[in-house]
């Protein structure tokens, strides 16, 4: 029985995406103040309890946020004694705390994988449902409620209640996977509503024109069948994981060949708010922020420059993401705070191998791919999805209910 705080935290992840609900000149919206609520309860809920003890995976998220933020609180004092601080400081920082303490607590509160998963099930139903009904009133009529709900350049872009698709197809990038460990219960009626909801799940986010969504999709899938291949096959077990790595590099070396390696960077690095929108040239940007980007490292590459944005489309430190997640977190926390989030997600995609969860492992690969084209590590979503993927499979806690979940749990 799903009780009060894991409702809130629920209708919260799914709301975080809607911006355009967001209260004037605030990055607080209804998401957000319900996150919050959550949080103060599971604050509460620990200060009463008797016997309350952490999980493994919320001491190792523990640990890295500790070692995170005090990277990130060296780099701001470095940027400011270089005197190329941030505009965007302040916002940076409130958004990093958010995302921790809501990582924090939600690894508290659902505590095993059982629940983790169980929790981002709700999250993809909701979500999926929600998004349909929007995408149907506005398919009806074109600015239900005088909200503009597509996009335009040439073409439409499904955005929902964000600002901007990309912020949609972040969601849309590891649902179908969620769906996959739905489908591998094994109950007949669940296995149809799974294919369903994964095909619904396809549909509604291409109609987002994401390429980074359709790329992500297409590794994700693509390791999905690879690997699952060679557990049922007679290869070795210690040769697998060396053969699963090489087959998809091959693949997506393969994809990106004959694709065409302009047509998928030209679109798939097609994000930056107010660029995007206008007529070409979007790859050269995106390719000119990395460059900045990599440009404004060099100024403090081992610790970083703190909470901001440093990048910028003509030169460095114009106040502009880079739309990279390797980069931008690496302006921030630097080199060795990179190393850090690298550890923290390896450990994650061994616990997935190590627990036959190649359904988990195909999302989180897929959310990384999708890293690579936007900067993702301010959205809930991402480090739900990351510790469902560290929590997989671990016992529940002493008195906590034992939830339904994929086989091989």
């Amino acid at each position: 029985m799903l009780n009060t705080i894991g409702f809130l935290f629920i209708i919260g992840i799914v709301a975080c995406h809607a911006t355009m609900l967001r209260f004037a000149q605030t990055p607080i919206g209804l998401g957000e103040l319900f996150i919050a609520l959550a949080l103060l309860l599971t604050i509460i809920k620990m200060l009463v309890s008797v016997n309350f003890t952490l999980s493994f995976s919320t001491k190792v998220l523990l640990f890295y946020w500790f070692f995170t933020l005090c990277l990130l609180g060296l780099g701001f004092f470095v940027s400011r004694n270089l005197a190329i601080g941030s505009e965007s400081a302040i916002h940076n920082a409130i958004a990093i705390l958010f995302v921790a303490f809501f990582s924090i607590g939600i690894s508290i509160h659902f505590g095993s994988g059982q629940k983790m998963e169980k929790m981002l099930l709700y999250v993809s139903i909701v979500f999926l449902l929600f998004q349909l009904s929007i995408f149907i009133a506005a398919k009806t009529q074109y600015s239900p409620f005088g909200m503009e709900l597509f996009s335009a350049n040439n073409h439409y872009r499904f955005e929902g209640f964000a600002d901007n698709p990309n912020q949609l197809a972040l969601y849309f990038c590891c649902i179908p996977f969620v769906f996959i460990a739905l489908y591998r219960t094994g109950n007949c009626v669940v296995k149809m509503c799974s294919i369903v909801a994964v095909l619904l799940t396809f549909y509604l986010g291409y109609q987002t024109k994401s390429d980074a969504l359709l790329l992500s999709w297409c590794i994700g899938t693509v390791a999905f069948i690879l690997i699952t291949s060679l557990t049922k096959s007679r290869v070795s077990m210690y040769w697998q994981p060396a053969l699963a790595i090489t087959s998809i590099l091959l693949l997506s070396v393969l994809l990106f060949f004959f694709a065409g390696s302009t047509k998928i960077y030209s679109g798939a690095l097609s994000a930056i708010e107010g660029v995007y929108y206008g007529e070409g040239g979007q790859g050269a940007v995106r390719v000119g922020l990395w460059r900045n980007g990599l440009v404004a490292l060099m100024e403090s590459p081992f610790t970083g420059l703190g909470p901001g944005s440093f990048s910028g489309i003509d030169a460095s430190f114009n106040n502009t993401e880079s739309h990279n997640t390797i980069i931008d977190w690496s302006l921030q926390v630097g080199v060795v705070g990179l190393l850090l989030l690298v550890i923290f997600v390896s450990l994650a995609f061994i616990n997935t191998w190590r627990r036959g969860r190649i359904d988990l492992m195909s999302g989180l690969l897929a959310l990384v791919v999708f890293a690579q084209f936007h900067y993702i590590l301010r959205q809930p979503l991402a480090w739900v999805v990351i510790l469902w993927a560290l929590s997989a499979n671990e016992q529940p806690r002493r008195n906590s209910a034992v939830l339904p979940c994929s086989k091989g749990e």
